[in-house]
C-alpha cells in the first residue's frame, strides 16, 4: 500500500508540472529552473553531533543546501537559492533532519521536501530517508554531505 501511495505522488508530482514543461518528454526538466528554499533556522541552530569523547556542531542548512544543488543539477537547466529576486519555474522547499547513532556508527538523514510552481501552487511532496555508515570524526562533513546526497538522490529518482 506504501508503495501505491509513493508512485501514485510521484505521478502526481510530474502531471503537475508548469505548462512551460509540457512539450518536453517525461522525466526530462532541463527547460525548468529550480530554486532551494530552506528555512533560515536551518542555518542558524546547528545541530549537534555527539560520541562519547567528542561532539561536532554542524550546520544542516549549508550541508543540506551544497548536496541538493549538486544533487539536482543534472536535472534542471539552473538551481540556485531561493533568495532574494530570484526566480524560478519550480521551487524546493527543504526540511532536512539529521542524526548520529554513536553506538552504531551510523549517520541518519531524513528530507521532506515540498514542490511548488512558480505561482506558489502546491506540485507534491517527497519525503526520504538515507543512512551511512562512518565514525563521528573530523571528516563528519564529507559524512553528513554523502548522507544528505543519498537522500536527495532518493528524492530525484521519485
Amino acid at each position: 500500500m506504501g508503495l501505491l501511495k509513493l508512485v501514485g505522488a510521484a505521478l502526481l508530482m510530474i502531471m503537475s508540472i508548469p505548462a512551460a514543461l509540457a512539450d518536453e518528454p517525461p522525466g526530462s526538466h532541463h527547460n525548468a529552473s529550480l530554486a532551494i528554499y530552506l528555512a533560515p533556522h536551518e542555518y542558524d541552530h546547528p545541530v549537534n553531533l555527539r560520541h562519547s569523547y567528542y561532539s561536532y556542531w554542524v550546520n544542516r542548512g549549508e550541508i543540506a543546501a551544497a548536496a541538493a544543488q549538486n544533487t539536482f543539477r543534472p536535472m534542471f537547466r539552473e538551481v540556485n537559492a531561493c533568495q532574494g529576486s530570484n526566480t524560478a519555474d519550480v521551487i524546493a522547499w527543504v526540511k532536512p533532519q539529521l542524526f548520529y547513532n554513536p553506538l552504531m556508527s551510523v549517520y541518519y538523514a531524513d528530507l521532506k521536501v515540498n514542490f511548488y510552481r512558480a505561482d506558489g501552487k502546491p506540485i507534491g511532496t517527497l519525503k526520504s530517508e538515507a543512512q551511512h555508515n562512518g565514525f563521528l570524526d573530523s571528516f563528519y562533513y564529507q559524512q553528513t554531505y554523502d548522507v544528505y546526497a543519498d537522500a536527495f538522490r532518493q528524492i530525484a529518482v521519485k
